[in-house]
């Protein structure tokens, strides 16, 4: 080995030591390992987290629960509101006897149209048996008036025949002047008076004919009035007021509606439908940009609450309100939010739960403004940001 060499590896190298592997550099070793491989799993995991799950982003609110539907009960007719047969909050069904009106005036108008119906009757039965009594008069002296003409030409052949025996008499009776003789002129009147009173009662037969006239006139003028009569009837059914639908009386102090005069449209009482519920959420302006019509909805019912666990009930967003609540609206208390109505939707599993559910019950809701994996969140959100 060159001596000059040698010098200069001891010069420029360090020296070796040697290390003796006691136990707390081996579990130094070891933990770093572990921890290095711990942090490398937390990272796998992370990632696979990230790109394969699936998560939300919602928006907390609260509100109150609504039905769905609220039907207005209008008085169809004029009148004095004389028995009220529900109190507020009274569950009904359909045909439910509601509220029964008084009106004088209806009650005065059936009774002048019946006196009206029953006066009419009677002139038509008169006029019918009157006109009967007419015809029979007029046949017989129809009847009589022929007889009377047989006997007035017999009378007329026989004195004619005095004075000339072998005369043609119907030819002597159309070409007589009278005047030239007083028996025959007594015969000739007789004849022509015959005559006229078989025209007169012929006349008179047809002058009867034109009683159906009036007997079409009466019938058609009763006709009309049983027609307004009927309308009457259907206007006083209608005092009876009865429920249109299924529901809630929303109405307070429904009592205090007896006695009171009510016109036509006028609105007496609000029944709540129960088979549609809705839910109005209460949501602050820095989340409302997010909510979106259609957006699913979980709705937590406090009320219906069961040993500390809650049904959730899907619901889904119909409505989002373009101003904000101000201290005269409704739900003031919430003033300075926006009003987000949604609906819920009922399966077999809670459809049971309808006749629990009750008008302005507390609700808590979770809008979901947003779902899908955490990687394709987040991506939307940095885009935002970016």
């Amino acid at each position: 080995m060159n001596p000059s060499q040698n010098i200069n590896d001891f010069i420029y190298s360090l020296p070796e030591v040697e290390i003796k592997k006691s136990f707390p550099i081996r579990f130094i070793n070891k933990a770093v390992s572990i921890t290095f491989l711990i942090i490398v799993s937390v990272f796998i995991i992370a990632a696979l987290v990230i790109y394969s799950v699936n998560t939300i982003i919602s928006i907390n609110a609260q509100g109150v629960l609504i039905p769905g539907k609220i039907v207005h009960i209008h008085s169809a007719q004029n009148g004095i509101i004389k028995n009220v047969l529900i109190k507020s909050g009274d569950t009904v069904n359909i045909g439910r006897q509601l509220v029964i009106l008084d009106s004088l005036e209806l009650k005065k108008s059936l009774f002048d149209i019946q006196t009206r119906i029953a006066a009419d009757k009677n002139t038509y039965d008169q006029k019918i048996k009157k006109a009967a009594y007419d015809k029979g008069e007029n046949e017989i002296s129809l009847e009589n008036a022929e007889i009377q003409l047989v006997k007035a030409k017999a009378s007329f052949r026989d004195r004619i025949s005095g004075y000339y025996p072998n005369a043609d008499l119907d030819s002597i009776f159309n070409n007589y002047t009278p005047g030239k003789n007083i028996s025959i002129d007594y015969a000739v009147t007789d004849v022509r008076s015959a005559e006229m009173a078989i025209k007169l009662n012929k006349l008179n037969i047809r002058m009867q004919e034109m009683l159906k006239y009036d007997l079409n006139q009466l019938q058609i003028d009763m006709k009309n009035l049983s027609e307004q009569k009927m309308i009457i009837l259907e206007k006083l059914n209608q005092l009876i007021i009865k429920s249109p639908v299924s529901g809630i009386i929303l109405n307070e102090n429904v009592e205090n509606l007896v006695n009171s005069y009510v016109t036509e449209g006028t609105e007496l009482l609000n029944i709540a439908e129960t088979k549609d519920w809705e839910a109005v959420l209460f949501v602050t302006e820095n989340d409302i940009h997010q909510v979106k019509v259609n957006d699913k909805v979980r709705i937590k019912l406090g009320a219906l609450q069961s040993t500390g666990s809650y049904t959730l009930y899907n619901a889904e967003v119909a409505s989002i309100g373009a101003e904000k609540i101000t201290a005269k609206d409704n739900y003031s208390n919430f003033a300075g939010r926006y009003r987000v109505s949604v609906r819920l939707q009922f399966d077999d599993n809670n459809k049971s739960d309808l006749s629990k559910l009750k008008y302005d019950y507390n609700v808590d809701g979770e809008i979901i403004t947003d779902s899908g994996k955490i990687a394709d969140l987040l991506k939307k959100y940095f885009r935002k940001l970016l």
